[in-house]
């Protein structure tokens, strides 16, 4: 590249006594990434007995999703609250629900509610499940107020005015360094669209409880443990589907907690034990661990609601939310195209990164429309390709998180000027 050999690079650490240095570049990003991150994912309800560390283990697993695909976080936020938009309609038709409310369909989806069947085995039925439930007249959800939703969630509101202000302030600098002609580094071109899709989440997130940590129980001593298994199960079929989606998973209480380790990688300290135990299982305990909807955890990320699906096989809003925002998210990093890198191969791999992640987020709406009346949902050639596509993704997403790190020890000397501020302040010659 011309305009990199024409570039002086400063090597190495830089401190700044006058101008900025390396620690003034990396504070603001990390400042970002952290607050905004942190705050932005309202997790799930765990299950009972889980411990702190594993609490924090799975706050710091969804910090880590959210880092690595943004716009996906972003998505999965519009589809909760587009869902719960519609289950608060769907439950308003019912006599003497009057009172469910945004908040009280994300309370419901987050696994708020509790039924306790005539065994004493406790489900945790999401908000469409727990419509249809209502709806048969088999259950009665007891009222909650507002106030006291608002009580348990434990939002702190100090916190994500502080990541708000850093946002701005973040914003602020960068596009004065665009316009004054001073370099912007890799790092914080990444960091621009992580301010983006969090304001985007939190506008979709913003009835959403927050850290809850007790669950609203919801009596039926008269519901036989075997009749509400079999109406779970009944439950489970999405409309375009024959029979129970794969994906559903796991009633048994003694069996729960190791299923769901096994499966979604919660505690990888219970696989050995899960492996050992399997064998041992029964066959027809087996069946209603793989086919039921009821859960003792509600899980952050891959459990869509009851006749939603996978997000690999999500809708045409879904997919056009991920084509949108994709196109967004990476048309930002282009930005840093004619940036200066410390060596023509990083620079060469940033932009194939760039250009990869531009095109699998390009075609992936076209071609999921394609596939969902060409192929049926579970064809191992559609799986195939969206699999492809999500690993050229993450290819693409791992190199342009990793670079702007590297990149850092090699800098054009405008990367360490300041901005001049006065230039946007009145003042008198």
């Amino acid at each position: 590249m011309d305009e990199h050999k024409s570039v002086t690079l400063e090597l190495g650490f830089q401190p700044e006594p006058q101008n900025r240095g390396t620690i003034g570049i990396l504070v603001p990003c990390l400042a970002v990434l952290v607050l905004n991150v942190w705050t932005l994912f309202h997790v799930n309800i765990p299950p009972k007995g889980e411990s702190t560390h594993l609490f924090w283990l799975h706050r710091v697993k969804i910090w880590i999703i959210t880092l690595i695909v943004p716009d996906g976080v972003a998505t999965l936020a519009f589809s909760q609250w587009r869902d719960a938009k519609r289950h608060v309609a769907d439950m308003r038709k019912v006599d003497s629900y009057g009172w469910w409310t945004l908040k009280h369909a994300f309370y419901a989806e987050m696994g708020g509610y509790r039924v306790r069947d005539s065994s004493g085995q406790e489900f945790a039925f999401r908000s469409a499940e727990l419509y249809e439930l209502v709806r048969e007249r088999m259950i009665i959800l007891p009222e909650i107020s507002l106030e006291d939703l608002d009580d348990r969630s434990d939002a702190d509101g100090f916190v994500k005015g502080l990541a708000l202000l850093q946002s701005i302030y973040f914003l602020a600098m960068a596009f004065s360094r665009l316009g004054q002609g001073l370099h912007l580094t890799t790092l914080e071109v990444e960091t621009i669209p992580f301010i983006f899709t969090t304001w985007w989440t939190y506008f979709f997130w913003w009835q959403k409880p927050v850290n809850i940590q007790c669950r609203t129980l919801v009596e039926c001593p008269e519901l036989d443990h075997n009749a509400l298994a079999t109406i779970a199960m009944e439950l489970s079929k999405p409309a375009n589907y024959n029979s129970n989606s794969y994906w559903w998973r796991p009633v048994p209480r003694e069996l729960h907690q190791l299923g769901w380790d096994f499966f979604w990688f919660e505690s990888r300290f219970d696989f050995s034990t899960w492996k050992a135990k399997v064998p041992l299982i029964p066959p027809t305990i087996v069946d209603l661990v793989q086919g039921s909807p009821a859960h003792t955890r509600i899980t952050d990320w891959y459990l869509p609601s009851v006749k939603e699906m996978h997000p690999s096989q999500w809708g045409w809003e879904e997919d056009a939310m991920i084509f949108g925002l994709g196109l967004f998210v990476n048309c930002l990093l282009l930005v840093s195209w004619k940036s200066t890198f410390p060596s023509e191969i990083e620079s060469l791999l940033w932009k194939c990164s760039v250009f990869a992640m531009l095109i699998t987020t390009t075609i992936w709406w076209p071609i999921a429309w394609l596939a969902s009346y060409s192929f049926d949902s579970r064809s191992l050639a559609k799986h195939t390709f969206f699999y492809t596509l999500i690993g050229v993704y993450m290819l693409g997403r791992a190199y342009v998180l990793v670079e702007p790190f590297l990149g850092l020890r090699a800098l054009p000397l405008s990367a360490y000027q300041t901005v001049s501020w006065s230039r946007y302040i009145p003042h008198f010659q």
